[in-house]
């Protein structure tokens, strides 16, 4: 059903790009049951759409003004983001500042201080973020990520984390309902049970009908 050139074609990244990652991914999704149409559809679609189609290894975090302002509304009064956005003059472009004050204390992360924020921010094809959850997997896949967060970032490491981390999430059950919304909302806000969209869903939204349609699945 997949092979590196319908790879490319459905994550719209290079050919090489796919051809790099194929082998590698094919072999961790079918380890975690990512092995249905519609389980290799709602994959690659967020894959797609968390990694720019695995151009992006790891979150640059380097946000202008208007951004982090774009941010606060997105997120709402109060959110961390509108608190951001009111502390733009030390935080807009300053990757490392912003990830330790917007990631500080959540996910098993420590205080802003601590840095743990920039060290665990955002890497691989899901986006793995948070000293926690980076520890989770390294349970799951047998890979030091706690020490070497870097590793997300590679093909070896970016397969696992994100195949081990789908199942682990329970996200093949959401892929065989066709639930793309809920998963969306597990990635990007950690729940399926908010009434909160995740960011960038119409962009999640397209790139499943794109892959869907790449790949015959009804």
């Amino acid at each position: 059903m997949l092979d590196s050139r319908k790879l490319a074609e459905c994550l719209q990244c290079p050919q090489s790009l796919a051809d790099a990652w194929f082998p590698v991914l094919w072999g961790r999704m079918a380890r975690h049951g990512i092995n249905t149409p519609r389980r290799i559809g709602h994959f690659l679609a967020q894959i797609g759409h968390e990694s720019q189609g695995l151009t992006r290894g790891v979150e640059s975090m380097n946000y202008s003004a208007q951004r982090l302002a774009e941010m606060g509304v997105a997120n709402g009064p109060g959110s961390v983001w509108a608190r951001a956005a009111a502390q733009s003059a030390r935080l807009a472009r300053n990757p490392q500042a912003l990830a330790n004050f917007v990631y500080a204390g959540r996910n098993g992360n420590g205080d802003e201080a601590s840095g743990d924020g920039w060290r665990y921010r955002g890497r691989g094809p899901i986006g793995l973020t948070g000293r926690g959850n980076y520890a989770d997997m390294a349970r799951d896949t047998g890979l030091p990520l706690v020490e070497q967060p870097d590793l997300v970032s590679g093909i070896e490491g970016g397969a696992a984390v994100a195949c081990a981390w789908w199942k682990d999430k329970g996200l093949n059950v959401y892929a065989d309902q066709n639930d793309g919304l809920s998963i969306g909302r597990i990635i990007n806000l950690g729940t399926a049970k908010t009434r909160r969209m995740p960011m960038g869903q119409d962009d999640r939204h397209r790139r499943k009908l794109h892959v869907f349609r790449v790949l015959g699945i009804s």
